[in-house]
């Protein structure tokens, strides 16, 4: 398994998302890759809600809802807390050897029958989407990690699970 992308590295692939796994399994594979490599490679995971989303052995994070609900942008105190526990997190990503998140999502919660995004959302209020998700980029940019906002805008108001079935928004783009 691991000779196929070491092939792939020589061939100059750009990096890989990773998806399970143990801690130890994908440190080496990782340490194994970036050493192959001629160019240090993109390593991303979908791990909005922690390294422990995907990798066994990890840390848990809560959900953006639930980071929403607790935080208070307007207290110092509260986005003091929430950059340390994102730089913690970053230190994490970082110690794997990975150098991307695929976060925040940047949907905002708008249609309570959507299977998918629910409290992977910062909210239903777009002010405090904008706020949190800008908060999270910029934080765990400034501790060394690479982000990717996520999804397309409106997908908080599909009413179908988008991994399984391919969801239509019937807005005008004003509305989007």
């Amino acid at each position: 398994y691991v000779q196929k992308q070491l092939d792939l590295v020589s061939k100059g692939i750009g990096g890989f998302i990773f998806f399970g796994g143990s801690r130890e399994q994908i440190t080496s594979f990782i340490g194994q890759i970036q050493e192959a490599a001629q160019v240090p490679l993109f390593l991303a995971s979908d791990i909005e809600r922690g390294v422990a989303q995907q990798i066994q052995g990890t840390t848990p994070f809560p959900s953006q809802m639930a980071v929403a609900a607790a935080i208070d942008m307007k207290r110092h105190e509260d986005r003091h807390t929430l950059a340390n526990a994102l730089c913690a997190f970053a230190a994490e990503i970082n110690d794997i050897g990975l150098n991307m998140a695929l976060l925040p999502v940047l949907d905002v919660n708008s249609n309570p029958d959507n299977p998918i995004i629910c409290t992977r959302a910062f909210s239903d209020d777009p002010q405090t989407v904008a706020a949190l998700g800008a908060y999270y980029i910029k934080t765990l940019q400034s501790c060394g990690i690479l982000t990717c906002a996520k999804h397309f805008p409106g997908h908080g108001d599909t009413s179908i699970d988008s991994h399984i079935e391919l969801p239509h928004i019937k807005k005008r783009r004003s509305a989007l």
